[in-house]
């Protein structure tokens, strides 16, 4: 997507995510951005793995 008709200068990236009351992990396995072209491409099975669910401890 180009988005280069709404950047300036100076810009700032972050990302948010919410659940409401919820507990729930979110995870950006990859992302790429660069001004003035395209971005580079990335091999989706080179990604790292998700983790898996925490374990329960019972004491």
């Amino acid at each position: 997507m180009d988005l280069s008709t709404i950047f300036h200068d100076t810009m700032y990236v972050g990302f948010s995510a919410s659940t409401g009351l919820l507990a729930s992990s979110h995870y950006i396995m990859c992302w790429s951005f660069k001004m003035n072209g395209p971005t580079s491409t990335f091999d989706i099975s080179s990604l790292p793995r998700l983790p898996g669910p925490k374990k329960n401890k019972l004491l």
